[in-house]
């Protein structure tokens, strides 16, 4: 088993937890992979240091330290490489990152034997069409806004080319099962389950009495 570790550098406690998740899986036999830039930072033995585009191409699990923004941040970058994450937390409320620090030793011991499960996620493609055209995946959501405008903006949701709704408001968020623990819940749309196979479409204070 190669485990890739990504930390957070922007978070206190995460070069130290990294050198510590290393020694773990090391310890239970797995290979460790890190970038070549954190040498320095997180050296430890036995710890093989290649290139972000190495890593991802090597490894069989990334394991993120950071939160549930460091796993965005990861997902994205790895998304062609199709490799499964596994965050350690050290955010606020890690509703992907589901691995606490007091939680590492059995954990880490379990992935280093190749026992564990996959949780697979829904991820949204985003096509944007006109002169700033854009195309791409979303794991979590996509969001429109008014941007610089100063009055509200209409909104109109096709599905299939029927129309399912129209708003009126600041925006509107469309969330995957994933993403509906994020903005879309902070504006008020529901939580689904991970494995619900649809999406939330959530307004930003829409001008509406209903």
């Amino acid at each position: 088993m190669t485990v890739y570790i990504s930390p957070n550098p922007g978070k206190a406690m995460a070069y130290g937890i990294s050198q510590r998740a290393a020694q773990i899986l090391l310890t239970h036999g797995a290979q460790v992979l890190m970038q070549d830039g954190l040498q320095a930072e997180c050296m430890t033995m036995g710890v093989e240091y290649l290139t972000q585009k190495e890593c991802l191409e090597r490894t069989d699990v990334i394991l993120t330290i950071g939160g549930d923004g460091t796993i965005l941040h990861e997902a994205n970058l790895s998304l062609e490489y199709r490799k499964p994450i596994l965050g350690i937390n050290l955010g606020r409320c890690g509703f992907l990152a589901t691995c606490e620090v007091d939680e590492m030793e059995a954990k880490l011991s379990a992935v280093a034997r190749g026992e564990y499960f996959l949780d697979n996620r829904m991820l949204l493609y985003v096509r944007v069409l006109g002169d700033d055209s854009w195309e791409g995946h979303a794991l979590n959501d996509v969001v429109m806004t008014k941007g610089r405008l100063q009055q509200a903006v209409d909104f109109s949701i096709y599905c299939d080319d029927i129309l399912v709704e129209h708003y009126r408001g600041d925006g509107v968020i469309v969330a995957t099962p994933t993403g509906s623990t994020a903005y879309s819940l902070a504006a008020g749309g529901p939580i689904l389950d991970s494995q619900t196979k649809g999406i939330v479409v959530t307004p930003i204070c829409p001008h509406s009495l209903a």
